[in-house]
């Protein structure tokens, strides 16, 4: 499940997802343009605990020269808690893996602060990575219940993150809560997110709320600074959120990303089938 998927330069399906023997874990699959499965390697795992239930959240990109990275989190129930997120790099199209600057790990990797991006404290969530105009990555990491300090952009200079909080560009007294990032082909980098107001954010009942709203965050200087600007008209009945937006890869330059959201309630399961809209916006220059 939550599976992401890129393809690179020489056309070999690389996939992460959350899946494989209980208590699942982050793992990775490679696909050769034969068709053929050459690679199935589990990235991450949780010690200490058997879990009931794992989230990790897998995300992948790819950057020039096939260069791949991973990240995941580690979240776990019981205790309905993460540990932290880590991301990881392959030099040679997912054959083998090492921290992103170089240093050697052990696959399945346990949470480990060295191969952490900047995140919270309290509940870090992974939101995405992409790659800069420039070839570095980059890592956006949430934190639900840290609502003043827990969204950072992260951007590693090839030794260490280089860490920019969000919060400080975002409207008074609106928090941000889910979102993810990409690098468009003009080096911006944008980050699609969903927020609420503050006294909502403090009470916890931000999950599917109706004053959630959809907002772009865009920086020209390589994510040091950030202007932000809300997209949905705002519904006070039904919730803008799970917003996603277009991702680069060598196969196509970013020129025009689509911005998405869904518009409707948390649902039931699969229930209500009928009250739920996927909206959309192209983000222009």
């Amino acid at each position: 499940t939550y599976a992401c998927l890129a393809t690179d330069s020489k056309d070999r399906d690389h996939l992460v997802y959350r899946g494989g023997t209980s208590p699942p874990k982050a793992r990775y699959e490679r696909r050769l343009p034969d068709n053929a499965f050459d690679r199935d390697v589990a990235l991450s795992h949780i010690t200490g605990i058997t879990p009931r239930y794992t989230f990790v959240n897998a995300n992948l990109v790819v950057a020039p020269d096939d260069v791949l990275y991973a990240g995941f989190m580690y979240y776990h129930n019981p205790p309905g808690a993460s540990q932290g997120v880590c991301v990881i790099k392959s030099p040679d199209g997912g054959t083998t893996w090492t921290g992103v600057d170089d240093s050697p790990i052990t696959l399945p990797l346990a949470y480990d602060k060295k191969h952490a991006p900047p995140h919270g404290k309290k509940m870090p969530y992974l939101g995405s990575l992409t790659v800069m105009s420039d070839g570095r990555v980059a890592a956006l990491t949430n934190d639900h219940h840290a609502l003043a300090d827990g969204h950072y952009f992260s951007v590693h200079d090839g030794k260490a993150w280089q860490a920019t909080a969000l919060g400080q560009f975002m409207p008074e007294d609106w928090c941000l809560m889910q979102s993810c990032c990409t690098c468009d082909a003009t080096g911006r980098v944008l980050i699609a997110g969903s927020a609420v107001p503050r006294a909502i954010a403090e009470d916890g009942s931000t999950w599917s709320h109706p004053h959630n709203e959809i907002f772009l965050l865009t920086s020209t200087d390589a994510g040091r600074t950030f202007t932000a600007q809300q997209v949905s008209d705002t519904d006070p009945t039904t919730a803008n959120w799970l917003a996603n937006i277009s991702r680069p890869g060598p196969n196509h330059d970013l020129r025009t990303p689509l911005l998405m959201w869904t518009h409707g309630v948390k649902g039931d399961g699969c229930a209500p089938p009928d009250e739920t809209q996927v909206w959309a916006a192209w983000v222009g220059g």
